[in-house]
């Protein structure tokens, strides 16, 4: 949805035009761990403009399209088998076609190395994010990654042991796991692929009736 054509591009937005760039901001962020963590290309492939950059940390600048295609082969390579993204204190200044937003990062990894044991790794830092609204959408044009602070534990559970007082394992686990879940028309719904038979005829039936 775009701002209303009252927003200029040198002035902050009207209230009512930044809680609608708010929303679609948090949902981009939103979608970006959910991409991660469900290791979902087509969720990543929306995130960045072509032309965007990511740094993460000390690393150097690469572009936002090639940091998508080498984030999910990265986990694999490294043994990271499990990931748990979430975003939070997002603080943000909007125009009508730019915008940078500040979101506090809190990540797990559960680490399985090649023939050593495994570990958790817990990352706490912070997304600087530049927006810019290009034909009505809004993705990440910068994004510069601050890392405030991380620890490194040993496994501090071994699912693979039963019988366990919370009856969960490997194998009845699907929170943390990454790939689709048992629920496979929804994996589709929240990947955008397309709408379910039940969704598209309730959308029929309300294009009916206005």
């Amino acid at each position: 949805m775009k701002p209303s054509s009252t927003a200029n591009s040198g002035a902050e937005l009207s209230t009512v035009d930044r809680v609608v760039v708010e929303s679609e901001l948090s949902a981009t962020l939103h979608r970006y761990c959910r991409g991660l963590d469900r290791r979902d290309s087509r969720l990543l492939d929306g995130i960045f403009w072509p032309d965007s950059t990511v740094r993460y940390s000390s690393a150097d600048d690469i572009s936002g399209p090639d940091f998508v295609s080498q984030i999910l082969p990265t986990f694999e390579r490294r043994g990271i088998e499990m990931t748990h993204h979430m975003i939070g204190n997002v603080l943000t200044r909007i125009w009508a076609h730019v915008a940078y937003s500040e979101s506090y990062l809190r990540a797990f990894h559960r680490v399985v190395p090649p023939g050593k044991q495994p570990y958790d790794l817990i990352i706490g830092g912070r997304f600087q994010d530049r927006f810019e609204q290009r034909n009505g959408d809004w993705k990440i044009a910068r994004r510069v990654l601050v890392f405030d602070w991380f620890r490194e534990c040993a496994d501090a559970a071994d699912w693979t042991v039963e019988p366990r007082a919370s009856d969960l394992n490997f194998t009845t686990a699907v929170i943390g796991s990454p790939g689709r879940g048992p629920w496979s028309e929804f994996e589709d719904l929240m990947s955008g692929v397309h709408h379910s038979a039940r969704e598209t005829a309730l959308e029929a039936e309300a294009s009916h009736g206005s």
